[in-house]
């Protein structure tokens, strides 16, 4: 997350979780780890002031989404949200050709949740459908105090890191 959000050429900092984030920050990366208490008390803050948080594979706020423990493997790869310079673009996507699993994620009923991006059933669609629309949601979008949060459902840091280490045969 620290590689892209700096490709997009974005001064990005690493912040502690026990200390208040800047109000000047444009948004948080929480990639691939939970928070410990301390830390949600932290981001919770920095969303109810408007903030923007993305969080991938670890979800540290259940009252928006189910997260379930268990996660696929996807069979084929799959589109994730992509970065224009200096901002972050939903309109954009690329392939990730990387081991990604994907977590079992779902809103909570009730709640203002948009999945942007999503993986369709594996059985093929009928013949008078050209568009199947997705079963399991990928990047979800909610508003949470005043803020918003974005939750893509995989484990794409670790799998980019196991797909592109040039050390593992070392």
């Amino acid at each position: 997350a620290f590689t892209l959000a700096k490709q997009a050429h974005l001064e990005v900092r690493m912040w502690p979780e026990d200390k208040s984030i800047p109000r000047d920050a444009a948004s948080v990366i929480i990639a691939g780890f939970s928070l410990s208490d301390e830390g949600k008390t932290m981001v919770t803050r920095y969303l109810r002031s408007g903030g923007v948080v993305y969080q991938s594979e670890d979800c540290d706020f259940p009252q928006l989404l189910a997260v379930s423990g268990t996660s696929t493997l996807a069979d084929k790869p799959v589109f994730v949200a992509a970065q224009a310079a200096g901002e972050f673009s939903i309109g954009q996507h690329i392939r990730v050709n990387a081991p990604l699993q994907l977590v079992d994620a779902s809103p909570v009923p009730g709640q203002q949740v948009t999945i942007l991006v999503g993986v369709p059933a594996a059985e093929p669609p009928a013949d008078s459908h050209h568009f199947q629309p997705p079963s399991r949601g990928v990047l979800f979008r909610a508003a949470l105090d005043g803020g918003t949060y974005y939750y893509l459902a995989a484990n794409l840091e670790p799998a980019l890191a196991h797909a592109y280490n040039p050390w593992k045969n070392d």
